[in-house]
């Protein structure tokens, strides 16, 4: 399955927060602390493809019970030759230094998320944690247990920026 820009458009979300769609690449550098950048490749592989900005959609939320949710950064639709459409849920971790803090900071952020986003006419594929290349070639093995053992995530994905592109787009 790959990325779908009009899949991605045409998702529900669309008419009460149209302000939350935005380029992935202004996603990720939103969600990069300065000190950060060098920890990632600056090579940027994302240009017009757009998702959704969870936590913004969270922060404009109607519902008040939605403000208190912990939410992935983004999601974007995908789909296959059949048609078929799914979302990808991502949570950027590219300013994760210590491994021991990954736990605490993504519990209950896919749960959240799927509540968030039910009745939306789509099912969730798989979840994405995006690291740090610096951080990915020293220790993916480590993060790999922790989310998919620790966090209960068995089919979680861990990718660097350019991995994400390669694998869905």
């Amino acid at each position: 399955m790959r990325y779908c820009q009009e899949t991605t458009r045409s998702h529900p979300l669309l008419k009460q927060y149209a302000d939350c769609l935005k380029k992935i690449k202004q996603i990720i550098v939103e969600n990069i602390e300065p000190e950060n950048y060098s920890r990632i490749n600056n090579n940027f592989v994302f240009e017009e493809e757009v998702a959704f900005d969870l936590d913004k959609v969270k922060g404009n939320a109607i519902d008040v019970n939605f403000k208190n949710y912990k939410t992935v950064d983004f999601f974007f639709a995908i789909k296959d030759v059949e048609e078929n459409k799914k979302l990808l849920l991502v949570e950027l971790k590219l300013n994760t230094k210590l491994i021991s803090n990954i736990y605490s900071e993504c519990k209950g952020k896919i749960m959240d998320s799927k509540i968030l986003l039910f009745g939306g006419g789509f099912s969730i594929q798989n979840e994405i944690f995006v690291f740090n290349d610096t951080l990915l070639s020293e220790r993916r093995d480590e993060i790999e247990l922790v989310i998919k053992r620790r966090l209960s995530h068995p089919n979680a994905e861990i990718l660097s920026i350019q991995e994400l592109k390669a694998n869905y787009f």
